[in-house]
């Protein structure tokens, strides 16, 4: 069975489905190589923003639409994913 890399909610909801769960964390070359969607917390609001910066040494993340991105680093996006937390801008 392909292990497949997915978030922590979309885990509990395999597991509420009864779907057999196959869990491979994210680390920051799989971050890097995936560019995922996160979630950044600001001013107590959650939004959902892109990823971008493969070539770069820090990620920037940014809301589509909107003139506000930050630059984080590769690790701290894959803990993000990995503990279901947003990341703090």
């Amino acid at each position: 069975m392909k292990m497949q890399r997915v978030t922590i909610p979309s885990v509990l909801e395999q597991k509420l489905c009864g779907t057999p769960i196959t869990y491979e964390p994210w680390s920051a070359e799989t971050v890097r190589q995936d560019l995922p969607d996160v979630k950044v917390k600001l001013d107590g609001r959650i939004l959902d923003c892109r990823t971008c910066g493969r070539l770069n040494e820090f990620a920037t993340v940014f809301v589509h639409g909107y003139a506000m991105q930050w630059q984080f680093s590769w690790h701290a996006i894959a803990h993000s994913l990995n503990s279901g937390r947003p990341l703090t801008a």
